[in-house]
């Protein structure tokens, strides 16, 4: 966690400077316009950000059919390569500790560095794509973190149970001032911490299958974003819970959907545990 922490706040550190500028335009015209990969009906406001809308955006202002309204700043940031490669040094540091030798009833080996590496990887992201509104990933993986304590107190040896204990603890401790409207944001330095600590949970804990479920939504929002980033289907703004508040779901009820959501599916998990396995 602390390592994930550190590689977080560099992050958040160079995001202290500012990028680019971007303009938020609102279709003034009485038809649906095409910015960059974006259908934008009338009277809507979006952000010109892609190569390709910044390319059009000037020939639709000399024509009359947008107007700009406002400017946001955007921060500057390491290359995804950069950050991959961070946080694989971070999986590496991890497997070469030795802790994780068998997941899921099977014995690792050297199967444990890729494992671990990917665990690390994907849970890190997951977090961190779904921290976008106030309490959304403390909440998320808050919820999940409860929910495997109550499963390793139900099904494994309750001296497992801390890990879990701790984060479930520093994610209910920060929602106190995260919740909407929240007065403090976790950046990159808290999804990074909270991404790295559920993964390792999840590893030295040996509950994989009910520690992937219990994170589904951050999962499946990622892979929606992977969807839209590889032209397989199209959003117009990512990740998955923006598009939702662009098409007029309020943030509140976003947040609590995704609650809702992880608590159901945390709660299948165990109940399926108990009567089905």
């Amino acid at each position: 966690m602390l390592a994930g922490g550190i590689v977080g706040m560099v992050d958040d550190l160079i995001g202290l400077k500012v990028k680019e500028i971007q303009k938020i335009v609102v279709n003034t015209s009485n038809e649906v316009i095409a910015l960059g990969r974006l259908d934008v009906e009338p009277g809507e406001e979006v952000r010109v950000a892609t190569p390709k809308a910044k390319a059009e955006v000037d020939d639709l202002l000399k024509e009359g059919k947008v107007e700009v309204i406002g400017e946001v700043p955007i921060k500057t940031e390491p290359e995804e390569l950069e950050k991959i490669v961070c946080q694989v040094v971070i999986g590496i540091f991890f497997a070469l500790t030795g802790i994780v030798t068998t997941l899921g009833g099977f014995e690792l080996g050297l199967w444990a560095i890729p494992v671990v590496i990917i665990a690390i990887l994907g849970c890190i992201n997951s977090v961190n794509l779904i921290d976008g509104m106030d309490g959304l990933a403390a909440g998320i993986v808050g919820i999940a973190s409860i929910f495997c304590c109550l499963y390793i107190y139900l099904f494994g040896q309750v001296s497992l149970i801390p890990p879990f204990l701790i984060l479930s603890a520093l994610c209910l401790g920060f929602l106190v001032f995260n919740k909407y409207p929240a007065s403090i944001f976790m950046g990159d330095t808290g999804s990074f911490v909270l991404g790295t600590g559920y993964a390792a949970a999840v590893l030295v804990c040996d509950i994989p299958y009910f520690g992937v479920l219990a994170l589904g939504v951050p999962i499946f929002s990622v892979i929606v974003s992977l969807l839209h980033r590889a032209h397989i289907i199209k959003l117009p703004v990512e990740p998955l819970h923006h598009t939702l508040n662009h098409y007029g779901m309020s943030e509140l009820k976003i947040i609590f959907t995704y609650w809702g959501v992880t608590f159901l599916l945390c709660a299948i998990g165990i109940l399926a545990k108990m009567y089905l396995f």
